[in-house]
């Protein structure tokens, strides 16, 4: 009896102790957050699953996104790059490009169809 509860207790802590691991690594990385720029445009950086997160670029705070990236991946060294298709204005256009995350700013430079560029650099709202 007594070797049935100290086995069951055992697994109860390896489990706790398992779970306490993955919330240390599910851990929101620092560059999530509201930046703003000094034209007052507003980029709304939020994670999705691993590397990837999602931009969403709004001509104001109040506005809704006037474009959204949601297929940006971060690398280690905290650039990042996006390849995919955006609505703007309506229509579908292909987005590719890069940007940074560098002391709490943001940086990117996204070209739509080859001819429209999004050039954006904020400051993470505190």
């Amino acid at each position: 009896m007594k070797t049935i509860i100290l086995i069951l207790a055992a697994t109860v802590l390896f489990f706790s102790c398992s779970k306490e691991s993955q919330r240390e690594q599910e851990a929101v990385p620092a560059y999530i957050g509201v930046y703003h720029s000094a034209s007052l445009d507003t980029s709304y950086v939020t994670q999705k699953e691993g590397a990837r997160v999602s931009i969403k670029w709004a001509i104001k705070p109040i506005v809704s996104p006037r474009i959204v990236f949601d297929s940006v991946y971060v690398n280690d060294d905290l650039t990042f790059t996006v390849n995919q298709f955006v609505n703007h204005g309506g229509q579908i256009k292909k987005a590719i490009g890069t940007g940074l995350f560098v002391n709490n700013t943001i940086k990117y430079h996204f070209i739509m169809n080859t001819d429209e560029h999004v050039i954006y650099e904020g400051v993470k709202y505190q």
